[in-house]
């Protein structure tokens, strides 16, 4: 595949784009509470190149990245990777889900093809991965925050502990499905060793003069190849990894049947989504009013945080809640979708019954169960 020079320095790319790289390494855990993830910054095959770091704060992490990128002041392209781990005070919090496709080991447009297909099984069971194009293969990222959550705390190290080798028995499982479907892709499975490193979203690659990009799916390779070398035309999100829509279903698939060694098809997480979601409280009748004023009237955003927050600490999953906001003039699924997915991670609590009535007065002829 013939390779385009890139049109902007690496170095200077990167330092425009600190805040991008610092958002990936800095993520929220729980409520005001951020993990950090290990950083290099570099080229991983000239010499020793410096060292993996995990900065306690943008301050460290931009110092850092000035350094290494001084060390290679020779390197048109140094490259910017993250841990697959996140880290707390020292100890692991999180393991995202990371998946890699080499264009050396598999012919790229039937990568480009299988990842497609994949993806679109995978979005009719609610598992959403972020795909990225990089230098040389691509690159999926999910999430697991949510669903790590869930599992209670005094269990989390040791489930921690065996994610590894689950996500091998993951991959391995989507590997034979695409295999099943004809699609002949093999994974790289050395990903989930030591660090489990990826290169960071947006990061140049040092070899092939692109830049990792999100995937979109309504263009060929060839135009997704165009825009990971012509960085500038691409529009940078805020959203680097994947999501699920039912993280209690992608738990008991990950626990039950992985653990089980059970080989089943990808249906299975659907058909198990209502019996995984957690018992519900029930919704206040004053939240309940305003879900109901959202099929006739457009809310206020507060209005709708109150909703939001309600519902998601009583078990509703994503497409219940959006189900709730379609009736809204300016609804957007994709919008209403990421906002949902940050105040999950975010773990926001439901607002009081006295402060929503502050905030909503004529609620307050409404009777409180």
């Amino acid at each position: 595949m013939k390779q385009v020079e890139l049109k902007v320095n690496g170095h200077k790319w990167i330092k425009k784009h600190l805040n991008v790289f610092w958002s990936q390494v800095h993520e929220p855990f729980e409520a005001n509470t951020y993990t950090i993830r290990e950083i290099y910054v570099g080229n991983l095959k000239v010499g020793e190149g410096g060292k993996w770091f995990r900065p306690k704060n943008y301050e460290e992490f931009k110092k850092y990245v000035y350094e290494q990128l001084d060390r290679f002041r020779d390197v048109e392209c140094p490259g910017v990777y993250i841990s697959q781990e996140r880290y707390l005070a020292g100890e692991v919090e999180c393991r995202d889900y990371f998946l890699d496709i080499d264009f050396k080991s598999n012919e790229p447009e039937e990568v480009f093809k299988a990842v497609k297909f994949l993806n679109e099984k995978l979005e009719k069971v609610s598992v959403h991965i972020l795909w990225s194009l990089s230098g040389n293969g691509v690159h999926g990222r999910l999430d697991m925050l949510p669903v790590i959550k869930l599992v209670p705390y005094e269990e989390r190290k040791q489930f921690l502990d065996k994610l590894p080798d689950k996500y091998v028995k993951l991959t391995q499982f989507l590997q034979d499905y695409l295999h099943e479907k004809g699609y002949n892709i093999e994974f790289d499975f050395n990903i989930y060793k030591n660090r489990g490193l990826i290169r960071a979203l947006y990061s140049p690659h040092e070899t092939t003069n692109r830049v990792e990009i999100p995937i979109d799916f309504k263009w060929s390779l060839k135009t997704n190849i165009f825009l990971s070398v012509k960085p500038s035309f691409v529009k940078i999100v805020d959203r680097y990894l994947g999501w699920v829509n039912d993280p209690h279903a992608l738990l008991f698939f990950i626990e039950k049947i992985l653990n089980e060694d059970v080989k089943l098809n990808l249906e299975l997480i659907q058909m198990k989504q209502k019996s995984c979601t957690k018992a519900r409280k029930g919704v206040r009748p004053v939240v309940q009013k305003l879900i109901e004023e959202a099929k006739y009237r457009d809310l206020e955003h507060y209005e709708r945080l109150i909703i939001l927050f309600e519902l998601i600490n009583n078990g509703y999953s994503d497409e219940e809640i959006l189900k709730i906001f379609e009736n809204q003039s300016d609804f957007d699924p994709k919008k209403t979708l990421y906002f949902i997915q940050h105040a999950r991670s975010r773990g926001y609590k439901p607002f009081k019954t006295e402060t929503i009535l502050k905030l909503c007065p004529h609620l307050r002829a409404v009777k409180q169960g």
